[in-house]
């Protein structure tokens, strides 16, 4: 869908994609504040990464390349002794990106599996894709968040609305999305994108509606037990994100993203504050 976008916006849009020199190298550094509140109580942590980021250009048989390389993993005060391993990988691992420098899989997959289940055994069980998709979580989540606002050419004044499928408590639910270019400076070399995304209680109450209705049928007494959470699934998810873009070389410079969701009785939010310091521009 975001793809789509992209393609339909391009001829009159403002030009933000990412150019960098073969071998461009660079530093990203995030910053995860991640809080859960429920019962009257709240509690949370806080990570800070650093890792280095190496791009090789891709050619007509293979994709564009980054090598990602974990510098640091610091935890905040009074966090679990374990947390900033738990949220880490110890390796560098190498992926293919597509144009907006999003992780799309992995180089060596073997190589980075074994990994991954000497570190988390029971993610290495079932199906490949589970096993990367954990891997992923500890290389580099927030490459995902910051590709996101990479290389999306918009025009001034027109947000680029979006109507995705996501995944919800108990199946896919109906959500809004919308990209806007705030601000776009050519002089000074930078421009804002703002990004939301939404899921309404009504589309949790209509997916869950329609879990139980099918849950009567095959598993009566799973009805039963959702039917008795039902009146937790009242709020729905809301995910947004600001990026400042270096137009020379398209990168995200800084990337602010709050994303919630929960219920009336329980809210989880992450906030993430990413810095990428600039390579040379092509």
């Amino acid at each position: 869908m975001i793809e789509a976008l992209i393609l339909a916006a391009a001829a009159k849009a403002v030009s933000m994609e990412v150019r960098l020199k073969d071998g461009a190298t660079w530093t990203v550094t995030a910053e995860r504040t991640h809080t859960e509140q429920g019962d009257g109580a709240s509690a949370g942590w806080s990570l800070r990464t650093e890792r280095h980021l190496r791009w090789r250009k891709g050619g007509l048989s293979r994709n564009d390349e980054l090598t990602i390389t974990p510098l640091k993993a610091e935890a905040g005060p009074g966090a679990a002794a374990d947390l900033a391993a738990a949220h880490s990988f110890p390796a560098p691992v190498t992926v293919e990106v597509d144009f907006q420098l999003k992780p799309m899989s992995f180089v060596d997959p073997k190589a980075v599996r074994a990994i991954q289940a000497g570190l988390d055994s029971e993610s290495a069980k079932g199906p490949a894709w589970r096993t990367d998709a954990a891997a992923m979580a500890r290389i580099a989540p927030e490459l995902a968040l910051v590709s996101r606002g990479q290389s999306h050419p918009l025009v001034p004044g027109k947000p680029q609305t979006y109507a995705p499928t996501l995944p919800g408590p108990v199946g896919p639910v109906k959500g809004q999305g919308a990209f806007a270019l705030e601000s776009h400076d050519p002089q000074a070399g930078r421009a804002v994108i703002v990004w939301r995304q939404t899921v309404e209680p009504a589309a949790i109450r209509e997916s869950v509606e329609q879990a139980l209705a099918m849950a009567r049928k095959i598993d009566p007494a799973r009805a039963e037990r959702l039917a008795a959470e039902m009146p937790a699934f009242t709020t729905g998810f809301e995910d947004t994100c600001r990026y400042e873009i270096d137009l020379p070389t398209g990168l995200a410079v800084r990337t602010v993203c709050d994303l919630t969701a929960g219920s009336d009785t329980h809210r989880v939010s992450d906030r993430w504050v990413v810095t990428q310091s600039l390579p040379e521009p092509r």
